[in-house]
């Protein structure tokens, strides 16, 4: 029953991650997507074994998750090269919007790379569906799951909320850091 579930899992993973319910993690890390959360378990699975470890361990799911950041960077790429030519630029400009930015900015970062057209919103209503960013009008950002996958929920909220902070997802976010990090310890 439960007890025999809960007794396999835990013998299978640590229980959280940065205090966080590993399941929690798991979840909020994936952007709502079961693709994106079975790779993440996945990776996290397969390190582990390579590093010969009996269970998952909490530097496994912070591989996992760099690992997943990247795939969904692909992916974004991919859902909008259509729009936008160089894609997986205008990503990287974003993320220096250091997490969160208001409005204007994320549109000025944008346009840098289309133009000011009406292509900008096409770009930001991507990026909200995909759930790459969200809107924060108060203290919690709200992102497309959030909403049961109402973009026009989460466009309301911007047009009412004009000095509302638009957010990387903290799985980009945390990638966007690390790399930053990264660089300047380099240099």
């Amino acid at each position: 029953g439960r007890d025999d579930w809960s007794s396999t899992w835990r013998s299978i993973t640590v229980p959280s991650v940065h205090g966080q319910d590993v399941l929690d993690f798991l979840v909020t890390s994936s952007l709502m997507r079961p693709r994106y959360m079975i790779r993440l378990f996945e990776t996290a699975k397969r390190r582990a074994i390579n590093m010969g470890q009996q269970r998952i361990e909490e530097p496994d799911y912070d591989s996992a998750l760099e690992d997943l950041g990247w795939t969904v960077i692909e992916d974004l790429d991919l859902e909008l090269r259509d729009i936008v030519r160089d894609a997986d630029l205008l990503l990287f400009d974003v993320a220096q919007l250091d997490g969160a930015c208001g409005l204007p900015e994320l549109r000025d970062a944008v346009a840098k790379r289309v133009g000011a057209t009406k292509v900008v919103d096409r770009v930001i209503d991507v990026l909200l569906w995909s759930g790459a960013i969200g809107i924060a009008p108060m203290t919690v950002p709200s992102f497309i799951y959030d909403c049961g996958y109402k973009l026009r929920a989460l466009r309301s909220l911007m047009d009412c909320n004009p000095d509302a902070e638009v957010c990387l997802h903290p799985t980009l976010r945390n990638l966007f850091a690390k790399k930053t990090k990264d660089v300047a310890a380099a240099a």
